[in-house]
């Protein structure tokens, strides 16, 4: 018989038990068994067999009566009988089979040696099939029982671990979901502050230029009392902390909505800075600063890059600078160095100003947010740092600052520039 029914042979189920009893923890009494026999002796045997080891049993004598303990009972594993009379075995494992709470509970059958013919027909109806055979062994039974309650057991967890996995899907799918919903909203939310920005910003600008204008033609008239040149000269300087305002606020707005790009040039580097410092003479003499401008000789002339935002970049840094340093000096450091054919230029601007504590460097590159001398002096709105971060960021680089109160500020960064030949030096002069 284990020959002609060779995958069923017990040696293979002590493996399969062997294998799996470091992975399971198994207590008989946690599982249930039916054992369904029409005759009271095998019941008795099984059921000590089974009582012995712990395990819960109870016991049917016919097919009929199995079914309606099958539905009260649960049971968890079933011993039935190849050759009921009142119910054969197979007509009770088609009923089983039938019901889906039932149609997965494995099956023992009973039989004797010279019952060849029905474990023949249980094996071509493909039956949850496995056996065991007169003389009953304790060994044997138990062994296929404990071997058919791990697979079970093995198979729920996997089932359960398997709904686990769908729900923390279906909640990723979901997380997915209101996180694209989210980012569309506030992709639309950006562009409608976008287009709501530019549109004021042009309604703003086009009167205030006008204002600005006639301000500026004002201004130098013969007619005009001290006291009105003065007022002029309010409204001019208001007039232009505005459109600064809203020049910041609009290329924040680009820089948010990711419609700021780079558009790199050919342009004179060395006279880009001196003309920085030319703007900022005025001032720093105003205050009696002394302004240090130290540029490296390997510093190239001609470059590529986004020469705007580098300008607006070292306009922010310098115009901070002088606006809170009372005295001593401020100094703008160039270095560049070139590392496989790409510049890379080191930008310092220090000064001996107010400085700034701890606390105001971990927010100084927030939107809108100032230190304490910045609120102290009502200057500013809080977005040329933010904004030139941003700028640095775009142009490949980042933006560091070292500060001690009293003893002033050092803003540091490097980005990338393409060097280029001398050819603009037959058209174009520097200055400085």
């Amino acid at each position: 018989m284990d020959k002609f029914f060779g995958e069923l042979v017990p040696g293979n189920t002590i493996l399969l038990k062997q294998g799996v009893t470091g992975m399971l923890s198994f207590n008989p009494s946690e599982f249930r068994i039916l054992v369904v026999d029409d005759l009271s002796q095998d019941l008795q045997l099984i059921g000590k067999i089974l009582d012995e080891e712990g395990y819960q049993t109870t016991f049917s004598p016919n097919g009929l009566e199995a079914l309606e303990q099958i539905n009260t009972a649960q049971p968890d594993l079933i011993f039935l009988d190849l050759t009921l009379e009142t119910m054969n075995s197979l007509e009770v494992y088609e009923e089983l089979n039938s019901h889906p709470n039932f149609c997965q509970i494995p099956i023992i059958y009973l039989t004797l040696n010279n019952e060849r013919n029905s474990l023949v027909k249980v094996k071509k109806k493909k039956c949850r099939f496995d056996y065991v055979t007169k003389p009953y062994h304790a060994e044997k039974i138990l062994i296929r029982v404990e071997n058919k309650l791990r697979i079970k057991k093995l198979k729920q967890q996997l089932e359960e671990k398997e709904q686990q996995l769908k729900n923390e899907r279906e909640r990723h799918l979901m997380r997915e979901s209101f996180l694209q919903e989210a980012k569309e909203r506030a992709e639309a939310s950006h562009e409608a502050k976008s287009a709501f920005l530019a549109n004021m910003s042009h309604e703003f600008r086009t009167p205030l230029n006008a204002i600005l204008g006639f301000t500026k033609l004002m201004k130098p008239s013969p007619n005009l009392t001290e006291e009105q040149k003065q007022d002029l000269e309010v409204i001019y300087r208001s007039g232009e902390h505005l459109l600064s305002l809203i020049n910041d606020i609009l290329d924040l707005s680009k820089i948010e909505s990711g419609k700021s790009v780079l558009n790199p040039v050919d342009f004179n580097l060395t006279q880009m800075l001196w003309e920085l410092e030319e703007l900022f003479r005025l001032k720093s003499h105003q205050k009696n600063l002394q302004l240090d401008w130290i540029l490296s000789e390997e510093i190239p002339q001609w470059v590529k890059g986004d020469r705007v935002k580098l300008r607006q970049v070292l306009t922010n840094l310098i115009s901070n600078a002088i606006k809170f340093t009372q005295e001593g000096r401020v100094q703008l450091q160039v270095r560049s160095e070139l590392v496989k054919e790409e510049l890379l230029l080191s930008f310092a601007v220090s000064d001996t100003g107010v400085g700034m504590t701890p606390q105001d460097i971990d927010r100084i590159f927030e939107p809108f947010v100032q230190g304490n001398a910045g609120i102290t002096s009502s200057e500013g709105t809080g977005l040329g740092l933010a904004i030139s971060q941003k700028y640095v960021q775009l142009l490949g680089g980042d933006i560091s600052v070292t500060s001690e109160v009293g003893r002033g500020t050092t803003f540091q960064f490097q980005i990338a520039l393409t060097p280029l030949t001398d050819t603009h030096e037959d058209t174009t002069t520097s200055t400085g």
